[in-house]
């Protein structure tokens, strides 16, 4: 009977429900500026009364896509009224009535009311930080203050992205972030990445979309999120030019010239920069190696104690271009291709003092120094080539994108060692390191809505193909046989690494009125194999496979309140380069990959909440929970080597247990007055982690004693970020930001925070066709990199300091429709 109850209550509130909406409408449309049609976010849409009092009906804001839904509106004849910052006001007559009970107005073109704007303003001004489903959006392009910076300044200011003084990028505070471009993995290595992000100019960058549980749309090796950047491809009409140069105190100087144009069919973008730059650091540090008591087990002997000092100055010079075309055959089909790169020549000198004391029978001091000499070129290149067929205008379409990706390096150095005491330990070689890597990427992406456009379907299928080539060598001069070199076969490495990818995915979403579910599922297979020329026995070859589930849920109340929560599994591959038994020799330490890694297994969970006031700003709360199974680590230890003929230092990758992150992050853009914004970021996160490396030393084959049975490392950390902008007198732009990274604890190892003050002003003259900025980074030159490494046989220090404080001038002149600006590559540069 009690079952009957609940099911009669519930028949009759949908019987309610249908005959409430029998007598109601929804009316639906996209709000789009009339020149460029970009979508505007956040227009005021109200159906008010046609009569002379025009008392509302109904009022709603657009979303991130220009769309807007009003539901439960009567049948009548009303009036429909749209405004817009720097738009007329659009006044439309609307008949709601008929058997249809969604009344769909199309595209409302708003015109832009140029009196209003003035001569030199942007239209269709998005908002800088912004949430889209998955993604959080920083919209580089409309953040003035950044325009002078590089790639890695505008990391900084993207919700949980962080970026040391190395160039190494975190996203929560997790290390294993994918940098992706255009949509596309970029495929770079760590080292060749930093250099990338260091000298990508901010405006060449569109927006950086922050992806921190990806659905099973996104095809990504590791756990640790993902971080796209969206460079400029699409302008609007007409054209525009523009040109500066900037000087710093680092030194550096750098040139640039941009040119963008378009008419109804063709869309072209063209952007050239170069640049010449100098620094230097000292390095400092220590480290004691350990060896087991042949007595007792508890106690240790110090094996060596080794310390040193570093100073190095390099020299750069750049030249990066980008290109960009786009071609709309009809309403229905468009081509884009675009292509883009850099070259860099680098020099580099470096003298290191070291002091080294063994600890053997008889106790050996050793005391040198070390000059070495480089020289290195290297290039990064990327290309792309899309097509896309529309088969209506509701959402159907098709999608085929051929993405490449290329780095080359070919670096030349002089190593000269020289001891105090035994000159019969002298060196001298000469070394060549030189790196080859290409890929790939094939997609066919398919879209298809249902249900009246509430709910879309996505399949795509992609395909990959990587190859990494890898060679040092190592010359070393014979003793009294004057320019005689001997290859060291010890330090010798040649080898290839390639990596064939394909996986296919399927999405479905569904929007049940300002609810949206969103679930997925990928499948991906990936072979690896290598082919070491010099040593075939360390080659492998090996296959993983995968299934990517997904869900993410959102809902937006009419007020702009907007919830997510998602989950996803995700399972890591190890990279190639790891896999190798290979043991790449350094001149006091070696390396060694690990065959026998497994995959890591991650379950991720999320939610969040984030309201966008049209008067304030934005403010956000975020949850986090991310398990991890077999993550992957390096182990830095010390072990006897018969090529040293000593205990030195060595890592290796290791699959290390299971990990537990927990967090939450706050976000807030606060608007003081119409110019004036000050922006709090904060991130907090607990990480612990269980690792037992028993089994793995002994798999690897190095007699380190099962020193490492069960190790705990727990990290409470946090990160903060704080931004005032400010425009005086309609003149002058004022730009003030402090960075906070607390220590981080990894496997053994541990580094000191890092903190930082930075200070710009700019000014526009004559309408804005000349820009004048300053700029302070680091303002008390705080910057220092502190490292401590605390293993069971391996304990080191290091510490890296460099005149971190720059000052740097430019001046931008532009020429052409001011409107355009931010949808070309322009302003100030690096």
């Amino acid at each position: 009977m009690k079952n009957l109850n609940i099911i009669l209550i519930i028949v009759f509130y949908f019987l309610i429900q249908f005959s409430y909406g029998q007598n109601n409408y929804t009316v639906i449309g996209v709000v789009v500026d009339s020149l460029s049609k970009e979508k505007l976010f956040y227009a005021n849409v109200i159906i008010a009364e046609k009569d002379s009092t025009s008392e509302n009906i109904s009022h709603t804001t657009t979303d991130i896509s220009g769309k807007f839904k009003m539901k439960n509106i009567p049948k009548g004849d009303f009036i429909l009224k749209i405004s817009y910052v720097g738009y007329y006001l659009l006044e439309i007559p609307i008949i709601v009535s008929g058997d249809k009970k969604k009344i769909n107005l199309g595209t409302l073109n708003l015109n832009q009311n140029r009196k209003l704007l003035g001569a030199v303003s942007v239209v269709a001004k998005k908002p800088v930080y912004a949430v889209e489903g998955e993604k959080t959006l920083y919209n580089v392009s409309e953040d003035q203050g950044i325009q002078s910076g590089t790639a890695s300044d505008a990391l900084q200011n993207a919700p949980g992205v962080s970026v040391d003084i190395e160039g190494n990028i975190t996203l929560r505070g997790v290390s294993s972030v994918e940098i992706w471009v255009n949509g596309k993995p970029s495929r770079l290595k760590k080292e060749n990445l930093k250099t990338y992000i260091q000298q990508l100019p901010a405006n060449s960058i569109e927006s950086i979309e922050v992806i921190t549980n990806p659905s099973a749309r996104y095809n990504t090796k590791g756990d640790g999120g993902v971080i796209n950047l969206v460079l400029n491809r699409k302008i609007k009409k007409n054209r525009f030019l523009s040109f500066g140069l900037r000087q710093s105190s680092k030194p550096d100087f750098s040139t640039w010239a941009s040119y963008a144009w378009t008419n109804k069919k063709w869309s072209v973008n063209l952007y050239l920069h170069s640049s010449m730059y100098n620094y230097d650091y000292d390095n400092n540090g220590y480290s004691t190696i350990l060896k087991d008591n042949p007595i007792s087990e508890e106690n240790k002997d110090t094996s060596n104690y080794q310390s040193f000092s570093k100073n190095k100055e390099t020299k750069s010079k750049s030249f990066y271009s980008y290109i960009s075309v786009s071609y709309d055959l009809d309403t229905m089909n468009s081509f884009s291709f675009w292509f883009g790169g850099d070259i860099v020549r680098r020099e580099s000198n470096s003298y290191r003092e070291d002091f080294r004391q063994e600890y053997s029978n008889i106790i050996n001091k050793f005391d040198y120094n070390t000059n070495e000499s480089s020289q290195r070129k290297s290039m990064f290149h990327y290309s792309g080539f899309s097509y896309e067929h529309k088969f209506n205008n509701e959402g159907h379409k098709l999608g085929v994108d051929i993405s490449t990706f290329g780095w080359y390096s070919d670096e030349d150095s002089d190593f000269i060692r020289k001891y105090k005491i035994k000159n019969n330990l002298d060196k001298n070689k000469l070394e060549n390191d030189y790196s080859n890597d290409f890929s790939i990427d094939n997609s066919i992406n398919y879209s298809i809505p249902f249900n009246e456009e509430k709910g879309e379907i996505s399949l795509g299928l992609d395909a990959s193909y990587g190859i990494s080539d890898r060679k040092n060598r190592n010359d070393t001069l014979i003793i009294d046989v004057p320019e005689t070199y001997q290859l060291d076969a010890y330090r010798y490495f040649d080898a290839s690494f390639i990596e064939k990818n394909f996986g296919f995915y399927s999405t479905v979403k569904h929007k049940f009125d300002n609810f949206t579910a969103k679930i997925g599922i990928r499948s991906k297979n990936e072979n690896i194999k290598s082919e070491v020329f010099n040593s075939p026995n360390d080659n492998f070859n090996k296959n993983y496979f995968g299934l990517y589930p997904s869900i993410h849920l959102s809902y937006r109340t009419e007020s702009m309140h907007n919830f997510k929560i998602s989950y996803t599994h995700r399972v890591g591959n190890p990279y190639a380069q790891n896999l190798t038994s290979f043991v790449r020799y350094r001149e006091d330490s070696f390396s060694k990959g690990n065959p026998d890694l497994k995959q890591t297994y991650t379950n991720s969970f999320e939610g969040g909440w984030n309201k966008y006031f049209e008067e304030m700003g934005s403010y956000g709360i975020g949850l986090y929970y991310k398990n991890s199974l077999n993550e992957i680590n390096t182990f830095n230890g010390a072990s006897y080597s018969h090529v040293f003929g000593r205990y030195v230092n060595f890592t290796m990758p290791v699959n290390s247990g299971e990990t537990h992150n927990t967090g939450g992050d706050i976000n807030m853009s606060y608007r003081l007055q119409d110019f004036m914004r000050i922006s709090f970021y904060s991130n907090f996160y607990y990480k612990n982690s269980k690792i037992d490396f028993s089994s793995e030393t002994e798999n690897l084959g190095f007699n380190i004693n099962n020193e490492t049975k069960e190790v705990i490392t727990e990290n409470l950390g946090f990160d903060i970020k704080i931004r005032y902008w400010a425009k005086l007198w309609k003149l002058l732009e004022m730009d003030c930001s402090a960075n906070y990274q607390s220590e981080e604890k990894l496997l053994f190892l541990n580094r000191e925070p890092e903190y930082t003050i930075n200070l710009g002003l700019r000014a526009d003259f004559f309408e804005r066709k000349l820009s004048a900025y300053v700029r302070v980074r680091d303002l008390f030159n705080w910057n220092k990199r502190e490292t401590n490494i605390n293993s069971p046989y391996y304990i080191s220090y290091n510490s890296m300091k460099y005149d971190s404080r720059t000052i740097s001038a430019g001046i931008t002149l532009r020429f052409g429709k001011m409107e355009l600006e931010h949808k070309a590559k322009s302003g100030e540069n690096i």
